[in-house]
């Protein structure tokens, strides 16, 4: 059963956003854990929503957040971003990540 991983990315209005959106899609591509899908969602203006389903979305946050935390490449997109991972019991036990503001805290994952 696909549960998913949802990266926020605020501020798409910057000029650097849209490559940075494709190489964090890139770096999703690479993972080796199964995808089931990957939707972006372009409908806002300032923010745009990547959804990845995958088996295990917990497996595959703690392999793409070592990769991407070790690369200047994703140091804007870090700055602009909030990620949940969605629990056993879809978005009713979700935890969040990351986030862009240092001060919000983040969730233990379960």
């Amino acid at each position: 059963m696909s549960h998913h991983i949802t990266i926020q990315i605020q501020d798409t209005r910057a000029t650097r956003s849209v490559q940075d959106i494709e190489n964090l899609l890139h770096a999703v591509h690479a993972q080796p854990e199964k995808l089931s899908h990957v939707e972006v969602d372009w409908s806002r203006s300032s923010y745009c929503n990547v959804l990845i389903g995958a088996d295990h979305p917990s497996k595959l946050w703690a392999e793409l957040s070592k990769l991407i935390a070790g690369q200047d490449t994703f140091n804007w997109i870090r700055h602009h971003w909030i990620v949940a991972v969605e629990g056993k019991s879809g978005w009713n036990d979700y935890s969040l990540v990351a986030h862009f503001d240092p001060s919000v805290p983040l969730d233990i994952r379960r």
